[in-house]
């Protein structure tokens, strides 16, 4: 690497540190403290990616609708997993969902893209909500979920630098490793264990395990954001963040991890109020 590249690589890294300096707290802030200040949170986060998403996969004569449709869909499905009613949660997604489909396919845009977005952002929102407001093991559930991501992210950058080796996905994200990979799913299998232990919970190989599959699922979201942002070919999904590009750019692994592990709770408990047993 050149001295001028180097100089340049440091750079980045001192924007993206400081960025990550400052809204790590106020996220981790929100998180402890729950309740409303955590859903607005939630609610902030959905529209700025509605708002990032809209932009990308929508030609300019088609956002506003879309746009309106998409937050419509995502707040009733909020406001119902807010008063208790899981079913009608769901029911109001995927009549968003039908809505959206409809009304791209009535202008003759409807692709396999454009089916996405919807889903895409209101699972696992909805998934968010429902593994922080388990009173038992919210809190713990949603730290856990963190740390577990942010190690895959961590763990799969150091070891695709020092390893290298073949690529994973060439065609959707050159720059990630089958060494990446592993080296994401041992890091967050670690933080998976140690937030067990440190929270004080039983059967910690089997946390270990699911901190590895949820790692795999989290690299597995940030390769279907790669893969939309190279089809409609922009380099970040938006540019809110300094030296990270936009919301779905820093979120894309946990979108998919956040369904995963309230996926595992209800199939192990049957009730979408007990989603954070999943470490149970």
């Amino acid at each position: 690497m050149s001295p001028k590249a180097a100089d340049g690589a440091w750079r980045d890294l001192g924007v993206r540190s400081a960025a990550a300096l400052v809204l790590v707290p106020i996220v981790i802030g929100c998180v402890w403290i729950g309740g409303t200040l955590y859903e607005v949170l939630l609610l902030i986060a959905a529209g700025l990616m509605i708002l990032e998403w809209c932009r990308m996969v929508y030609p300019p004569q088609e956002r506003k609708a879309q746009m309106a449709v998409f937050v419509l869909g995502c707040a009733i499905a909020f406001g119902c997993a807010r008063a208790g009613a899981a079913d009608f949660a769901v029911y109001a997604m995927l009549a968003s969902w039908i809505a959206s489909a409809t009304l791209a396919k009535l202008r003759g845009s409807l692709t396999l893209w454009r089916c996405c977005g919807l889903p895409y952002i209101v699972l696992p929102i909805l998934a968010l909500f429902y593994l922080r407001n388990e009173p038992l093991l919210g809190l713990v559930a949603i730290l856990w979920l963190l740390c577990v991501v942010w190690a895959t992210d961590t763990g799969a950058y150091f070891a695709g630098r020092l390893i290298g080796g073949p690529k994973l996905t060439p065609r959707f994200s050159p720059n990630k490793t089958w060494a990446g990979l592993l080296g994401g799913m041992l890091a967050a299998a670690g933080a998976a264990t140690a937030v067990g232990y440190f929270a004080g919970l039983p059967g910690l190989l089997m946390i270990g395990v699911l901190g590895a599959l949820a790692a795999v699922v989290a690299q597995i979201g940030d390769i279907f954001e790669s893969a939309a942002k190279r089809h409609f070919n922009v380099k970040d999904s938006g540019a809110l963040i300094p030296g990270h590009g936009g919301i779905l750019d820093r979120v894309d692994g946990l979108l998919f991890a956040a369904v995963l592990v309230a996926g595992v709770g209800l199939a192990r408990h049957g009730d979408v109020m007990q989603v954070a047993h999943f470490l149970m």
